[in-house]
């Protein structure tokens, strides 16, 4: 994989996200509604922001379901790979979709682009609703770079 290229695209979809005033999902806000940087509080209750589009019937516009394989997220080797998200956004609504299911009330630390078994992954680092913080790996090949 040429990191380098994955640097620009990822940058790319960044100023993509900024020039259309959109904030990743969960990501802390400051009083104004734009982004802090800061962690998110601790909440004992769900994020807001779900991710619709993605769900157990699939997608809000009709295409196949989005689905999970692989094993808990807690390292490389069991990363959790997301199936069927035909792009980026709905690969990383997905992941937020996960989060949300497997640990309610979760709160966004942080995401870093890494490389498990030679395959792109992204690593969520979160805070859980009871306190721990984890970082949750998901392998990202099969949607990483289609916009």
């Amino acid at each position: 994989m040429d990191w380098g290229r994955a640097s620009l695209l990822l940058a790319a979809f960044a100023s993509a996200c900024a020039a259309a005033n959109q904030q990743p999902p969960n990501a802390p806000e400051d009083a104004t509604g734009q982004s802090a940087n800061r962690p998110a509080e601790v909440t004992d209750q769900a994020p807001e922001n779900v991710p619709s589009a993605v769900n157990e019937q699939g997608p809000a516009n009709g295409t196949p379901a989005v689905t999970y394989a692989g094993g808990n997220g807690m390292d490389c080797a069991n990363a959790i790979k997301i199936v069927g998200a035909p792009n980026s956004q709905v690969g990383v609504d997905a992941e937020y979709a996960w989060l949300a299911q497997h640990y309610p009330g979760y709160a966004f630390l942080g995401q870093a682009l890494s490389e498990c078994s030679g395959r792109p992954a992204d690593i969520l680092s979160i805070r859980t609703g009871d306190g721990a913080k984890r970082e949750v790996y998901f392998d990202i090949g099969d949607f990483f770079g289609k916009f």
